[in-house]
């Protein structure tokens, strides 16, 4: 009995995890070089997401496996912190006036569909199943309950909060 078993059940993939977030050097089969951060390897495939800097700009660069001949790390220093900051969406500010207003019509709003809730510091509880993080927009709105979660996101989209 002939039997297949797929590259990814035979080969430790996980090794790779080690260049995640680190500044990099790779050398393809055609012996060209590229040098980036590693964003993230793909565990099925072990294609390489890498990012680049250059005057500003950022790229991201897809190293495939089969083209792949050697990498090296060239600093050991870990940048995931600023990949992440680079892919994070960026919060819109909001002045502690405009963050109090918001509350208050929230408050408001669940008081007059009689949704109970809890103020606790700067967090409006639900039940002990949701939460409502400042500035207590439809994104911040917590819960692994998702009936609930999906109601007071839709009760909080019907007015505005602004």
């Amino acid at each position: 009995m002939n039997t297949y078993v797929a590259d990814i059940f035979k080969d430790d993939s996980f090794h790779l995890k080690k260049f995640i977030g680190k500044n990099v050097i790779v050398t393809t089969i055609h012996n060209e070089c590229q040098k980036g951060i590693v964003y993230t390897i793909d565990p099925i495939t072990e294609s390489i997401i890498l990012v680049n800097n250059k005057d500003g700009k950022i790229s991201l660069d897809v190293i495939m496996r089969h083209i792949l001949k050697a990498i090296e790390i060239l600093d050991s220093s870990d940048h995931s912190v600023m990949l992440n900051s680079i892919f994070s969406i960026p919060d819109t500010w909001y002045t502690k006036e405009q963050v109090n207003n918001r509350k208050a019509k929230v408050m408001q709003l669940l008081d007059k569909h009689r949704v109970p809730y809890v103020e606790t510091e700067e967090v409006l509880k639900i039940h002990d199943t949701l939460e409502i993080h400042p500035p207590y927009g439809i994104e911040q709105c917590v819960s692994n309950n998702t009936v609930i979660l999906s109601r007071v996101q839709s009760l909080l989209a019907s007015v505005s909060v602004d």
